[in-house]
């Protein structure tokens, strides 16, 4: 849609993903993700660590599900999604108005660990192009990421 904010996010889990299912049964997954920037100091010739950003981050259907199964809290993540702008009134009547982060896409940062993916069988596409069906292969063994 025109007019959309896109952000790439980079960033740690700061807990545990929270799922659920809304009333229409349409399967979601909401985490919170914290990005520090880091800036490089020319008078001491080191890098520092400036502001963190702590963004709330929403996915839905098979990304919610595939999100869920995968991450955990401090893993590292990449995410691409849009920007939103959210207000709403607590109990007090106080107007509160928050950002998120609407997921489009979420993945590993690989710099940080090593992963395996694990594709969906789809059984339909072999027999729609009149196709035997194979055995997928069983998954191979990920090798443990090297200790730096």
């Amino acid at each position: 849609m025109a007019g959309e904010t896109y952000l790439t996010l980079s960033g740690n889990l700061t807990s545990v993903p929270k799922t659920g299912v809304s009333r229409s049964g349409i399967p979601w997954t909401r985490m919170r993700v914290a990005s520090s920037s880091r800036l490089f100091d020319r008078e001491s010739t080191e890098w520092r660590d400036g502001e963190t950003i702590f963004l709330e981050v929403s996915c839905w259907r098979r990304l919610a599900q595939n999100a869920a199964a995968t991450l955990e809290r401090g893993d590292r993540v990449l995410i691409l999604g849009r920007l939103r702008q959210r207000s709403y009134e607590d109990q007090q009547g106080v107007r509160h108005t928050v950002m998120e982060l609407d997921a489009d896409a979420i993945g590993p940062d690989l710099s940080r660990a090593a992963a395996r993916l694990l594709r969906p069988e789809r059984p339909d596409h072999a027999e729609a192009a009149g196709e035997p069906e194979e055995a997928a292969p069983a998954p191979a063994a990920v090798p443990e990421p090297a200790v730096t």
